[in-house]
């Protein structure tokens, strides 16, 4: 049996997941949309608004869900994990997850019996602890942070005087 190699794509929409073979032969694939599938966190086209605020963010209990429901998928279609030699990933541009204090421990005592969603997530853990400080990751569509864009214009003078020190214009 040959190697299989799993590859993972978060975008704000689904999360993908695929196995390839070394000559990149794609040989099993599953997908999450998150509209879809996980409607219950009461996104749309993944995401949660604010738009008083300009905010634009994801559960992250919702990817937590999703990374378990891709993965039962693949098994599902059949693919043997022992077979698995490497992971790679991608996620979408500017989405944060925030790492509790306790995310070391939890994460160096993993379940495999378990979700990710019970063991990562505070509200699924009952414990008011979990790996993430905040429940919710900002999209990159999110424009919270004008206020500071700005402010970091105005003491350097433009945005392109900004981007002449720093290499870059200021982004949400």
């Amino acid at each position: 049996m040959a190697d299989l190699y799993l590859g993972f794509d978060l975008s704000t929409q689904q999360l993908k997941g695929i196995a390839v073979k070394s000559d990149l032969k794609l040989v099993h694939e599953a997908k999450v949309d998150f509209d879809a599938d996980l409607s219950k966190y009461g996104i749309e086209k993944g995401v949660l608004t604010n738009p008083s605020e300009g905010e634009i963010f994801a559960p992250v209990a919702m990817w937590l869900e999703a990374v378990d429901l891709v993965l039962q998928r693949l098994k599902n279609d059949g693919l043997d994990f022992s077979r698995v030699k490497g992971v790679s990933g991608a996620g979408m541009q500017h989405g944060t997850v925030f790492w509790s204090q306790d995310a070391e421990s939890i994460l160096g005592n993993l379940d495999a019996g378990k979700t990710l969603l019970e063991q990562l997530d505070s509200g699924s853990r009952g414990e008011g602890k979990g790996a993430f400080s905040h429940p919710f990751s900002p999209n990159w569509q999110d424009a919270s942070t004008q206020k500071q864009c700005d402010a970091f214009d105005a003491i350097l003078g433009s945005p392109e005087k900004l981007a002449e020190v720093t290499g870059s214009k200021a982004h949400h």
